[in-house]
């Protein structure tokens, strides 16, 4: 992973978060082990899930962990797929 964040995309009339959003940035890159060859690598992966603000700010956290849970999953279907291309 080479980059992390989670900002506000909406907010409410009082000025708290209604809406965050969370963007994962990440490089991978699939290396021979005994050689060291390069064989794969994707520099520039960009990753996004929104969630809503639990305004009572109890759920806040868990609703962070289930949009990096979405990305995650969508970050493993890409770099399998863009491998298999890629070869």
């Amino acid at each position: 992973m080479t980059g992390y964040n989670a900002a506000p995309v909406s907010l409410s009339q009082t000025g708290r978060a209604q809406r965050l959003e969370v963007v994962v940035q990440a490089r991978v890159r699939l290396t021979d082990l005994r050689s060291g060859k390069l064989l794969w690598s994707q520099e520039h992966f960009i990753f996004r899930s929104q969630y809503d603000v639990d305004q009572a700010a109890q759920g806040s956290f868990d609703r962070e962990i289930v949009a990096i849970d979405r990305i995650a999953k969508g970050f493993a279907e890409t770099v399998v797929t863009s491998m298999l291309e890629g070869f």
